[in-house]
């Protein structure tokens, strides 16, 4: 008489990546090379097919009429800012505050080519601003809230060229 095969437990799937991972692969795939590159930010964002906001609600996020963008794994968790400035900033909402900057440690702390300048507190949170040099002097000012609030962003990654 055949016996039944043991049951098996399946093993919890592991999400891929997190939101919070997530946040800074934005910055580094999207934001970064065009900074670097002096490259157009909203071509890349063209490129890499992220859908665009239309002017009306991007205006209030970017005042100045850059172009706003989504985030398709989180549409309503990041988006992305093509400053006419030059300047690409990732803003994110929802994430574990406490994880992010584990994340942000991981790829602009030591043992990377990112230098600290400056760290300090801000209102429900903290600001950390790093420099590099590629083909010259870029920053990285990362803003994030301790929580949420009510829907609000909760953090901001900013990265741009600026002069020597």
């Amino acid at each position: 008489m055949a016996q039944d095969a043991p049951a098996v437990k399946a093993a919890p799937v592991e999400p891929v990546s997190t939101l919070e991972e997530d946040i800074i692969k934005t910055m580094m795939v999207i934001c970064m090379p065009p900074v670097i590159k002096n490259m157009d930010i909203a071509a890349m964002a063209e490129t890499l097919e992220l859908p665009e906001m239309p002017p009306e609600n991007a205006a209030r996020f970017d005042p100045s009429g850059g172009r706003v963008f989504g985030v398709r794994s989180y549409p309503d968790n990041i988006i992305v800012l093509a400053g006419k400035n030059g300047a690409c900033t990732v803003a994110a909402r929802g994430f574990n505050s406490v994880r992010l900057w584990e994340e942000v440690d991981k790829m602009f702390g030591p043992g990377t080519p990112f230098l600290p300048l400056e760290e300090k507190s801000i209102p429900g949170g903290r600001q950390k601003d790093f420099k590099a040099n590629y083909d010259g002097p870029t920053v990285l000012f990362v803003i994030v809230r301790d929580s949420p609030q009510d829907g609000m962003l909760q953090g901001v990654l900013t990265y741009a060229r600026v002069e020597d």
